[in-house]
């Protein structure tokens, strides 16, 4: 019996092998320190305790943190857990083996490491919180605003409908930092970002571009359903606080826009002076946002529209009351002897009122 045992302890060690020859490409979890890898440790012989090490080409400070089995089985493939730890310290991805000892001699495969995101805050959601915050905000400033100067009245009356507008600089600049973005994603976005993915910062570029296009749509579906025959054909089919949601949802969406580009330009210029600089640009430019809608929603919801209306009909008719038309001369004829021209002569109506998004 003693005989035996000595013989098996003495028995060379087995051959191992790991299965794969491609390099194994490995990616950290978001927000996290390591990354877990699968490796299978072939033995043809008999079980023995095996130690995995990861030797990486340059200095990294990634290591093997642990695995799990310990043993390789025999006759068979053994999946063995690794995992490895110090990825968040990672600039760019490094690359090593993977190194296998206990059999009659180490085996290794070739791994390259990518830290995951390591961004400050769940900036997705932080960014979707900030634009609907914004979007209350701005309507309960502008409302409280209107009750504090006795005009809170204002916010029921009739408003005419939007017009379909991109000249003013708030939409234009969402509308140009969706095209941007999407491109400078798509084209130079780095390989190992730190705050955001590519995919998720189009996601959210996309999605705030296409809220200030709904912003308008909002309004048209808070139409006044009583509105006189009088008021549609005055263009007076909507509410003043209608149109303060819908210049709410513009705000909101173009502060999300800024959001992203500043993410964006963290992402391509790193850090240090120049991208400090290029976030304080963006803060001063929300805050400009910021005020220059509230400017303008004030300017909107506090419009007595139906009486602007009714004050340019009034001036129509006194106009069209003093002979003003509008002549289309023909051509001259003579009647008695004196020669006269045909003149079509046009009614003066009164331009239907609209607005548009800041």
């Amino acid at each position: 019996m003693g005989s035996s045992s000595a013989l098996a302890a003495d028995s060379p060690l087995p051959t191992l092998s790991l299965t794969g020859e491609s390099e194994l490409a490995i990616t950290g979890s978001e927000s996290k320190d390591t990354a877990t890898a699968e490796l299978f440790v072939t033995n043809p012989g008999k079980a023995v305790p095996i130690t995995v090490d990861f030797v990486a080409s340059g200095a990294s400070g990634v290591e093997v943190s642990k695995f799990e089995p310990t043993q390789a089985s025999a006759e068979g493939a053994t999946p063995v857990e690794v995992t490895f730890t110090g990825l968040a310290a990672l600039d760019a991805a490094t690359s090593g083996a993977i190194v296998v000892r206990g059999g009659a001699a180490p085996v290794f495969r070739q791994a390259k490491l990518s830290p995951g995101l390591q961004p400050s805050r769940d900036w997705p959601t932080t960014l979707v919180i900030v634009a609907l915050v914004a979007m209350l905000a701005l309507f309960a400033a502008i409302a409280a605003f209107a009750v504090l100067r006795d005009k809170a009245e204002f916010l029921t009356k009739q408003a005419p409908g939007p017009k379909w507008s991109f000249e003013s600089w708030a939409t234009t600049l969402t509308a140009v930092g969706a095209i941007v973005g999407t491109v400078v994603a798509a084209v130079t976005y780095p390989k190992e970002p730190k705050q955001i993915d590519k995919d998720t910062l189009v996601a959210l570029v996309l999605l705030f571009g296409a809220l200030v296009v709904i912003a308008p749509f909002v309004f048209q579906s808070m139409r006044n359903p009583r509105a006189s025959a009088n008021d549609q054909e005055a263009g007076l089919w909507g509410y003043n606080w209608a149109l303060l949601v819908s210049c709410a949802v513009t705000c909101g969406a173009v502060l999300g826009e800024l959001g992203c580009l500043g993410l964006l330009s963290r992402e391509l210029i790193g850090s240090g002076g120049w991208a400090d600089a290029a976030l304080v640009v963006v803060a001063l430019l929300a805050l400009m946002t910021i005020y220059y809608f509230l400017v303008t929603a004030w300017s909107l919801v506090s419009t007595d529209w139906a009486d602007l209306v009714a004050k340019a009909k009034a001036k129509a008719e006194k106009d069209e009351k003093r002979g003003l038309v509008i002549g289309i001369a023909g051509p001259a004829r003579a009647i008695d002897d004196v020669e006269t021209a045909e003149v079509s002569v046009v009614s003066v109506q009164p331009q239907a009122r609209t607005w548009s998004l800041p």
